[in-house]
């Protein structure tokens, strides 16, 4: 039995887990290292104002389609411009 543990990059409540299913641990890895380096806190900020946001939204807004409109709206200004910064990034 193999045991393949991954790469997890948390920031807040933002996590991203990385693995190669134990086929490249040291890609994994490297990879990982490159995330750490590239997310900074201000995902986690992100993910916990939209958790407090979500909680207010969804109690006042009965139709889901209106509040899901709402976070995809969210999500996307103020994900753009970090997300460029990491796929902007120099490769591996």
């Amino acid at each position: 039995m193999q045991f393949h543990a991954p790469v997890l990059v948390c920031r807040g409540t933002a996590q991203v887990a990385i693995s190669t299913g134990g086929k490249g641990p040291l890609f994994a890895k490297r990879l990982g290292e490159r995330l750490e380096a590239s997310i900074g806190p201000e995902y986690g900020e992100i993910a916990d104002v939209l958790s407090a946001m979500r909680v207010v939204v969804r109690y006042h807004e009965e139709s889901s389609e209106v509040w899901q409109a709402m976070f995809e709206h969210l999500v996307e200004a103020s994900c753009r411009p970090l997300l460029a910064d990491v796929t902007t990034a120099a490769p591996l």
